[in-house]
């Protein structure tokens, strides 16, 4: 509920009976900015009615004491609404209801546009552009004029901008609806490389004519397609979502009529996605990514970058490049919003191509991965191998690949960059790869291994700087060379980034310069 709070008081908003307490109440439209009809505050504050009606909307909310009647009597004066299965749907203020900060307790709404936004919407904008008059546009959509325009109101009411210029010429898209237009241009560009690709690996049953391939789909039947396929599990996706499992089945059946293929094999222990299942949720993770880089790029729009990025890193961004670019780029633009993702780099790679990552900092992975994957080498990275300060071989002068093998490494994973050059320097020297019990990546648990045993870590030189200084973590003196890693910015070829992500690898890059210059 807290989440669904948004800046548009026109969108629905759920109150779930029972689940909301009366502090929560006052504290989130008091956050929210929501007051009374007759004089609500937009500052941040309800007035004393303001909060006082949402306690008593609640108050006859709350199970097993539901009224209908009373909730809506309280409800009333403030709110338009309807009541369902003892649950109160505020559809939005009357005028004097007021919206401000959206969420609760400066916690940020996540994919707002997106959940909001009907694809019909955008192909009937697409439309009028490329037939330049909204008659034009309704006879190829076979819509009245009125529904084309209805569309077009309700999408420049999400982006609180007008899209289209009305001229007697014809139409012709604003700044932002060029903006709009041109995420609706990768949108559709998803849809078709879909079609060719199912239809490639079928012989017969592909409706090439389907509705989705012309963006005319319910979102839901996407978002339900990508959960059950994440979460391998009808059960799992009801509860992510909120939705019933019949809902779920129908959106998934719809799906599969519409192209014409199966989407999911139904066996006696569950459903196993087929492989033009695979290709479906692939394209529509990418296309719900367009959705919300659309919204920021509205948002950013002559004005202070905002929006998500989504950052995956390995250990050397972790500990080296990412705290510092993250605490410049929030510096410098105060609206975006940074979340990093860790992992094995091929499930990485994996979640960039669907949109769901928009970059990787990590060391240059092998060329088998990089398929369709810009790489922008960003800053060369010495190795060292470490040990406890009290390590038999710590003070030690120039010391040799066969000291290093009587004892046990803390080795890279396995098939990681790290792994592989550290395998390829000890093969040369010694003959063969170093032996280990242990195989992470994880910092704290390598630092703790360092200090309580007699182990070795192949690291980066910059990983262990506060434990040189404080005497607890030395790199050894060897007599041989360690190789360096290349650290890469990585993005999906052909990928349009938003300005928020723009800016963050701009910083990204002057914190890398900076580390070569020292």
């Amino acid at each position: 509920f807290l989440k669904m709070v948004r800046e548009d008081a026109g969108d629905d908003v759920r109150v779930a009976a029972g689940l909301v307490r009366d502090d929560d109440l006052h504290g989130l439209f008091g956050e929210a900015g929501l007051g009374r009809r007759d004089g609500g505050k937009g500052d941040g504050g309800c007035d004393e009615g303001g909060s006082g009606v949402f306690k008593e909307i609640h108050k006859h909310c709350n199970p097993p004491n539901f009224d209908k009647n009373e909730a809506r009597r309280a409800a009333g004066p403030y709110f338009k609404f309807s009541i369902r299965r003892s649950n109160l749907f505020i559809l939005g203020g009357f005028p004097g209801v007021k919206a401000g900060a959206a969420g609760f307790k400066g916690e940020r709404v996540q994919n707002r546009t997106e959940k909001n936004f009907s694809l019909s919407h955008l192909a009937t904008f697409t439309s009028v552009l490329a037939h330049g008059r909204i008659a034009a546009a309704g006879e190829h959509l076979r819509r009245s004029p009125s529904a084309v325009s209805r569309s077009l109101g309700i999408l420049e009411e999400k982006f609180g901008r007008p899209l289209l210029t009305r001229a007697q010429d014809g139409m012709s898209p604003t700044p932002v609806g060029g903006l709009v237009a041109e995420r609706c241009g990768i949108i559709q560009a998803e849809l078709n490389d879909l079609r060719d690709m199912l239809a490639s690996g079928h012989d017969v049953g592909v409706h090439e004519n389907a509705s989705l391939f012309h963006m005319h789909v319910d979102m839901s039947r996407l978002r339900a397609l990508v959960a059950v396929h994440d979460f391998g599990s009808v059960k799992r996706a009801c509860q992510v979502l909120g939705v019933s499992q019949p809902a779920i089945s129908t959106s998934i059946r719809h799906l599969e009529d519409d192209l014409g293929v199966a989407l999911f094999s139904r066996t006696p222990t569950g459903m196993i996605v087929t492989p033009a299942g695979v290709s479906s949720t692939l394209c529509f993770k990418r296309v719900l990514s367009e959705l919300r880089k659309m919204a920021d790029d509205v948002e950013s729009f002559e004005g202070e970058s905002s929006g998500s990025v989504c950052v995956g890193g390995l250990a050397y961004s972790r500990n080296a490049l990412l705290p510092e670019a993250i605490t410049r780029v929030l510096a410098q633009h105060p609206q975006i919003l940074v979340r990093t993702v860790e992992g094995p780099i091929d499930s990485l790679i994996a979640g960039m191509h669907a949109g769901e990552i928009d970059v990787l900092i990590c060391a240059e992975p092998n060329k088998a991965l990089l398929e369709s994957v810009a790489v922008e080498p960003i800053v060369r990275d010495p190795m060292g191998l470490f040990v406890a300060a009290d390590h038999p071989l710590a003070g030690r002068k120039a010391v040799s690949a066969e000291d290093l093998r009587r004892y046990p490494f803390i080795l890279p994973p396995l098939g990681s960059v790290t792994r592989a050059l550290l395998d390829q320097v000890f093969v040369k020297t010694t003959g063969r790869p170093p032996e280990g019990a242990v195989e992470t990546s994880s910092n704290a648990v390598i630092r703790y291994l360092l200090l309580n045993s007699e182990q070795i870590s192949f690291r980066s030189r910059i990983e262990f700087n506060a434990e040189e200084l404080a005497g607890r973590i030395v790199p050894l003196d060897l007599g041989f060379a360690l190789p360096e890693r290349t650290i890469c910015l990585l993005q999906r070829c052909g990928v349009r980034q938003t300005a928020a992500v723009n800016d963050f690898m701009g910083v990204v890059r002057e914190v890398a310069g900076a580390g070569r210059g020292r």
